[in-house]
């Protein structure tokens, strides 16, 4: 895949015909609200999965062109919810897609539904360092284990002051030493003034970690 920039795409998006750049009707008709912000006020929300779904989740797949997708989502002034229980993992196709995506200033929750890999955490970091306009993230149903609280971990530590105030950590089976790194790396993040986590096994380990933080934090919100 050639190099494009975002000067590329707005030079290119007059020409484009999204049956061309997505793997089926229902990526281009998410394409399409992307596009054009027509959300017809429902819920301004996408998804990106690898398994079919509603009219709300873009499936990756082979035909699908990340850049674009990526550009569109970046240039949204309406979509407030980005869900991922997917992220690609090919260089190319992350690095065509992060291009736009970073550019996006609507974005106001992203919920992760799957363990993304140490890349997807990362490239997620990469976001929240760019967009002011995120206020929850939430991690659901899905099991968070040694590595992934690392990689989630190492995600919040990468930059500090995003614009987050509300993390939500839910039916993850998250333990005592996996919850301790997650909270040992919120301690760049002072600005949160919202914590849940319910429905997992956090004992004096994982509460001794957050207590360390909050007594980081010099005037904490939380």
């Amino acid at each position: 895949m050639e190099s494009r920039d975002i000067a590329y795409y707005e030079a290119h998006e007059q020409d484009i015909r999204l049956e061309d750049i997505t793997s089926d009707a229902i990526n281009a008709k998410i394409l399409h609200k992307l596009r054009y912000d027509d959300w017809n006020n429902g819920v301004n929300v996408v998804n990106l999965t690898f398994a079919g779904g509603d009219l709300t989740k873009f499936v990756i797949r082979e035909g699908d062109d990340c850049g674009w997708l990526g550009y569109f989502i970046g240039k949204s002034q309406k979509l407030e919810n980005m869900f991922f229980d997917y992220f690609p993992q090919e260089r190319e196709r992350i690095d065509a897609l992060m291009v736009g995506l970073c550019c996006n200033q609507s974005i106001q929750r992203i919920q992760v539904d799957r363990d993304i890999g140490e890349v997807g955490f990362r490239e997620l970091g990469n976001f929240l360092g760019n967009n002011q306009s995120v206020k929850h993230m939430n991690f659901y149903s899905f099991d968070i284990g040694s590595e992934c609280a690392q990689n989630i971990a190492s995600m919040f530590g990468q930059c500090q002051y995003t614009s987050l105030k509300h993390i939500e950590i839910c039916e993850n089976n998250l333990h005592d030493e996996e919850f301790a790194q997650i909270a040992a790396a919120l301690a760049v993040q002072p600005q949160i003034e919202e914590l849940v986590l319910c429905d997992n096994i956090i004992g004096r380990l994982g509460c001794i970690a957050l207590g360390s933080t909050l007594k980081s934090w010099r005037a904490p919100s939380l």
